[in-house]
């Protein structure tokens, strides 16, 4: 099951989601119908290496130390991401 970020309120599973819930498991089905009308986007921070959250995060202006671990790193980008919203 991928997660996603909601970008807006979105029903998952019949009740109704909010972005401040931070990341959600989901189904296949239920992420591609809501990253298709736009109320969320995939987040698979995860999944990544430490290598690819360090650009992520650099991609994205969030400001780490150089030293920050992978849990530490992925933190900080979603708290930016929810400041975004």
């Amino acid at each position: 099951m991928p997660n996603i970020v909601l970008i807006g309120a979105a029903p998952i599973r019949g009740v109704t989601r909010f972005p401040s819930e931070g990341p959600q498991m989901v189904s296949r089905a239920d992420a591609k119908r809501l990253i298709r009308v736009g109320l969320a986007q995939p987040d698979d921070l995860d999944t990544r290496t430490i290598d690819e959250v360090r650009a992520v995060a650099q991609a994205e202006r969030v400001d780490i130390g150089p030293n920050a671990v992978k849990a530490d790193t992925v933190a900080a980008i979603r708290a930016r991401r929810a400041l975004e919203r």
